[in-house]
């Protein structure tokens, strides 16, 4: 991969990048989470700030693994935002965390992570709230499949830096990886899938009409080429574990 200095600037270059390029799109203010891409949600990759917390929930593995795999939380892993207004008390947000549905799919691409988790290494980024994540996923059985987790429950996006210092960090630790995955679906996800590779996947939800899918189309419009990943969209989980069983595949 590479090591922290080099992975420093290649984050300052491809943030940059993507900043120019999602202000220039036409009528950007009706893309995003309530707001438009080329406002602070995308932009902020590159303003600094607060680091999100992290956490790490996992076991290290014995060998290191092959791939990366990266998911968003609020309608990529549960069907809905969990930071919505519930119209409850505070003291029942356990349950109502607890009782979001995972997205279609979802518990099957989390079995066959289960089954191989010799093989990925996962991490969730995401502006959900450390509390609504950990309940969700307890709930759900799956909590112990990530090494870690990245909430910014308050600030602005920072999803492509805090990507960008985790491989930096893996890379210090003499782990690298053959290819990285991205599991999305909103404006705040393109930036970060955008510095990914010609080697990499990105998984954008093509359900109700989810933003991230849109701007990855509308950047191979205008600049062809420009999106280096493998783009692979999905209306149920069970499509990436699929694709992600085919890698396996074609590797043995």
């Amino acid at each position: 991969m590479f090591g922290s200095a080099a992975a420093l600037l290649l984050f300052r270059r491809e943030s940059l990048f993507c900043r120019r390029w999602t202000d220039a799109l036409p009528g950007s203010s009706r893309w995003g989470w309530g707001a438009g891409i080329g406002s602070p949600s995308c932009t902020a990759l590159v303003v600094g700030g607060k680091r999100a917390a992290g956490r790490g929930v996992g076991m290290a593995s014995p060998r290191p693994p092959k791939y990366l795999l990266v998911f968003d939380f609020d309608e990529t892993i549960i069907n809905e935002n969990s930071d919505g207004d519930q119209g409850v008390k505070m003291g029942d947000f356990k349950t109502v965390y607890e009782n979001i549905p995972l997205s279609p799919g979802m518990p099957d691409l989390f079995q066959f992570l289960s089954k191989n988790h010799e093989l990925f290494e996962i991490i969730l980024i995401s502006d959900a709230n450390m509390f609504g994540i950990e309940c969700s996923l307890r709930a759900a059985g799956f909590y112990s499949l990530f090494r870690k987790i990245f909430s910014n429950p308050s600030g602005f996006d920072k999803r492509g830096k805090i990507l960008t210092e985790y491989l930096a960090e893996r890379a210090q630790e003499e782990v690298e990886f053959q290819r990285l995955f991205y599991v999305g679906d909103g404006a705040n996800d393109f930036c970060p899938s955008a510095t990914l590779t010609s080697a990499d996947v990105a998984f954008p939800g093509r359900r109700k009409g989810y933003p991230m899918h849109r701007l990855i189309q509308e950047m191979e419009k205008q600049q062809p080429g420009a999106f280096r990943a493998t783009v692979v969209p999905w209306e149920s989980a069970a499509e990436v574990a699929r694709y992600l069983q085919d890698v396996l595949k074609k590797k043995c």
